[in-house]
């Protein structure tokens, strides 16, 4: 079955022989074949790849007889994996050792939209200060691509962002995103999840308390891209949470506070332990990581690292243990008890780095502190520090259009929006939500200013209106944020009469005779030329052959297209008449006529521009040279 998403299952398949049949039997799908029985010969099936299943047929009798068959029929359940809806076709071939012969069935996929959500986390166990993953793998199980994610994750109090979240696709890809409330993440709406494939989102998180830490649950909704249905789906309830991870930490002392603080090199712990006496104080190393920048800068031996030393021998009234410097543990446990509110100083020793510029090493490292009250309660804290700096915030957010919801063409939109980008840089595009696809991008690169004038261009399509989006995207494609929904129109403009911008009409006269359609070009000699301005006069020859060109009209608005309407009026009234700014004429006789330019904005006549012409008697033209 290759190219397909079916899978056989194995405990389903059975077998059945029917010997002495008629071979026309085998054109039927209900043959009357009697009772099966079960093959005289080894049948053995493959099913290592549960979607391309084979079996292996030996010794399987031939008969004599031309109008009889002996057959044996293979009876099996497939289940239907997602996969993309359409007709498919499933075909299954037999190889004798010499011919192939194939028998193709075809089956359909119908349109079904199935969403569905997990989440986990990637350690069970996370003391107090330390750092791990949510794992969210949202699933299209249906057969419909879809597209407009969005994940709903309200994470607990116990734990925070810390660091950049990640979206890959089924191939690795990185999606881009953005993110909004307690945890709302809306990827990029032109990203589709095709039947079968995942989405991998993974949420780094820092734990923040001891004991058990609950994501009690999480959700997602999709669109379908065939009918535009909104799915939905979720993962976790308080009575089952989504994901937990607990901490082998306890604390039996009300108060107790323990936290780090680099300085230059160095580390500052701070305890405050309470309000009873304290007798014990323990520091030592739980955790310990390093990561080279390239596997090349790592040093054949580490050396030790990880060892602890301080310059605290005496902390309040307590006594640092003689011989614990330059090991894993500090102890404080002679002299007497006291209410301790202090720090200690530490000095860490780091693992060996090659001495190279481009070698660059982070690290992370976590450490217990214990104490014990005169009580003799037991408190334990873990704390942690890593030295790769606090991802830059990448965040956009659109603010609502101030103008409404529907446009027309050649309005301008002001886009607004706030938030900051690590590049320091954005890409605008404007998104069809008919089609699902980048319309055009407007601006690449360009500074997040956080404000961008885009104006609708006359090329776009508006009939019939259509729906638009904005989008806003960090130039790195680390996080993007779409303005709502909005329609352009393609709305008849209200136009009003203007002005003329010149205030001439061209003539040009010829001897010879030239096309009646303006439109077609003149290729012989201008023998007479001459500018009238409206409302003036001209003296013309009868049976000259004449076009007349009208100055130039705009329309209120402007981009309002003007209609310019000709006209020929003599004693009698109108000769001829037309549509265009140009004309050709040939008076035919003598007298006064009226030459119009009537221009026409939006069905509305305006002013027209009139010269008057006086053709005198009918004189012979003089011989051509």
């Amino acid at each position: 079955m290759p190219g397909q998403n079916l899978q056989i299952i194995p405990g389903s398949i059975t077998y059945e022989y029917y010997a002495n049949q008629d071979i026309n039997y085998k054109n039927r799908c209900n043959p009357p074949l009697g009772l099966p029985m079960a093959p005289p010969f080894p049948v053995a099936s493959v099913t290592t790849d549960l979607q391309n299943p084979s079996w292996i047929i030996t010794n399987m009798p031939g008969i004599c007889d031309l109008y009889k068959s002996n057959y044996l029929i293979i009876k099996f359940n497939a289940k239907i994996l997602p996969q993309l809806h359409g007709t498919k076709t499933n075909s299954a071939s037999i190889i004798d050792g010499i011919n192939t012969l194939i028998s193709p069935v075809n089956y359909s996929i119908d349109q079904v939209g199935v969403l569905g959500i997990f989440k986990e986390a990637d350690t069970e166990i996370a003391e107090n200060g330390q750092s791990f993953n949510y794992i969210i793998t949202v699933s299209n199980n249906g057969s419909v691509p879809l597209d407009h994610l969005i994940i709903t994750d309200m994470l607990p109090d116990c734990v925070s962002v810390n660091g950049q979240i990640s979206i890959k696709d089924a191939l690795a890809t990185t999606i881009p995103y953005t993110t909004s409330g307690g945890l709302t993440i809306n990827i990029n709406p032109t990203a589709q999840i095709f039947p079968g494939n995942d989405f991998t989102i993974t949420i780094p998180v820092v734990k923040s308390g001891s004991g058990n830490c609950c994501n009690e649950s999480v959700s997602v909704t999709a669109v379908m891209t065939t009918s535009g249905v909104e799915l939905d789906a979720n993962y976790g309830s308080p009575e089952a949470p989504a994901a937990c991870v607990t901490g082998t930490e306890c604390c039996d002392i009300d108060g107790f506070e323990a936290t780090i603080q680099e300085t230059n090199g160095s580390f500052n712990v701070s305890i405050n332990g309470g309000s009873v006496p304290l007798q014990e104080v323990e520091i030592s190393m739980v955790d310990y990581h390093i990561e080279y920048a390239d596997e090349a800068c790592k040093p054949d031996d580490l050396g030790a690292f990880g060892t602890l030393t301080t310059s605290t021998a005496n902390l309040n009234t307590l006594i640092l243990n003689t011989g614990d410097n330059g090991t894993s543990s500090l102890s404080w446990l002679l002299g007497n008890p006291s209410v301790i509110n202090s720090s200690v100083n530490l000095d860490i020793l780091y693992p060996d780095v090659l001495n190279l510029a481009c070698c660059d090493v982070s690290f992370y490292f976590c450490l217990k502190v214990k104490v014990k009250d005169v009580n003799c309660n037991v408190c334990e804290k873990i704390i942690c520090y890593s030295s790769d700096p606090d991802p830059e915030p990448c965040e956009i957010d659109i603010k609502p259009f101030s103008q409404g919801n529907k446009y027309c063409v050649g309005d301008t939109i002001n886009l607004n929006w706030s938030g900051t980008t690590p590049s320091g840089q954005v890409n605008i595009s404007l998104f069809d939500n008919t089609t699902n696809t980048v319309y055009a991008v407007l601006a690449n690169g360009i500074s997040n200013t956080g404000t961008y004038t885009y104006t609708i261009p006359s090329s776009i399509p508006c009939d019939p209106p259509r729906s638009w989006s904005l989008i806003v995207e960090d130039a790195e494609g680390l996080c993007l944020d779409r303005s709502d929904k909005f329609i352009i129109e393609c709305c008849i403009p209200q136009c009003d009469c203007g002005e003329w911008l010149t205030n001439s009409i061209s003539i040009k006269g010829y001897f010879k005779k030239i096309p009646r359609d303006p439109k077609e070009k003149i290729t012989i000699p201008i023998n007479f030329e001459s500018k009238v301005e409206c409302g003036n006069k001209i003296q013309l020859k009868p049976a000259m052959n004449y076009t007349f060109t009208a100055p130039n009209y705009v329309c209120n608005p402007e981009n309002c297209a003007v209609v310019y309407h000709w006209e020929v009026v003599d004693a009698h009234g109108t000769i001829l008449s037309g549509n265009g700014k140009t004309f050709n004429y040939s008076f035919n006789g003598y007298g006064q006529y009226q030459i119009i330019f009537t221009p026409i904005c939006g069905g509305k006549r305006c002013a027209p521009c009139i010269i008057y012409v006086t053709i005198d008697k009918f004189t012979p033209l003089p011989d051509e040279p």
